[in-house]
């Protein structure tokens, strides 16, 4: 902001993302005045995943600004200094149906008031539609590192959960099922920690959870991680999108998690 603040040639955009929590902070308030003292026109947007059809909770904040007066394109702005209250995607204070073009960026985003998609926003799709292949799996997963978890398992699964895992943090594991239309938010701490770290995939459903989430009552159910690729899927990217994670195990999976979250008070996987 110190920059932004001073420089003589202010960016013509300027895009930024944090966290949900980033909201009415401090950094946002000075954020918002900057924005103005350098005479932005900006929007901002708490947006998720599952409003795109992802299944994956992931409440980000998003402000975009553009320097110039707005003008009617899909980078049409509805907020203008001086700073007001934030908006999101699904309320806005500062705008009204006629302050809303066809082409303005809130438009584009699905569940919001001012949406004018020719579909309405779509259902998240199950968690199956992300997975990746056996073939896929055999080709791109790392060897396996683990001790087998569960006698279904032959040869373990290379993203199985660790026997330590299941002992020490079996009731703070978040289980879904294929068929599942969400996920928690995946952290950087995703393979290293267990609560509100992400979600792990039960592959065995044959077996009934049990709500007594002992090291008996989870082994058959075969629970593995989210793979890199999978956790890139549930983001929205295409499988073009290539880093340099494919069978690197935990640090692919912390590379596409990102930041996010924080292992206070969580069990060390």
């Amino acid at each position: 902001m110190d920059i932004l603040s001073t420089t003589c040639s202010p960016p013509e955009y300027f895009l930024l993302e944090n966290v949900a929590g980033f909201v009415n902070s401090p950094p946002h308030t000075l954020l918002l005045s900057t924005l103005a003292s350098r005479s932005y026109y900006y929007q901002q947007f708490s947006l998720s995943p599952i409003q795109f059809g992802l299944p994956n909770s992931r409440t980000r904040y998003f402000c975009v600004a553009r320097l110039s007066a707005p003008v009617v394109s899909p980078t049409t702005f509805i907020s203008a200094p001086p700073p007001v209250s934030p908006t999101t995607a699904t309320a806005t204070k500062t705008a009204t149906s006629d302050d809303v073009g066809e082409n303005s960026i809130i438009s584009y985003i699905p569940t919001s008031t001012y949406f004018s998609g020719s579909e309405p926003a779509r259902s998240p799709l199950p968690l199956s539609s992300f997975l990746e292949s056996d073939d896929e799996l055999s080709s791109t997963s790392p060897k396996p590192d683990t001790t087998p978890t569960s006698p279904t398992l032959t040869p373990p699964h290379p993203y199985s959960l660790p026997e330590k895992v299941l002992r020490q943090a079996g009731r703070l594991i978040d289980i879904k099922l294929p068929s599942d239309c969400t996920s928690n938010c995946f952290t950087k701490g995703y393979g290293h920690w267990v609560e509100g770290s992400g979600s792990v995939l039960q592959t065995n459903l044959s077996a009934a959870s049990s709500t007594e989430r002992t090291y008996e009552s989870l082994t058959p159910l075969a629970l593995r991680y989210f793979t890199p690729r999978e956790i890139a899927r549930l983001h929205g990217f295409p499988d073009s999108f290539r880093l340099n994670f494919e069978g690197s195990g935990g640090r692919g999976r912390s590379v596409m998690s990102g930041g996010g979250g924080n292992g206070k008070g969580s069990k060390k996987a």
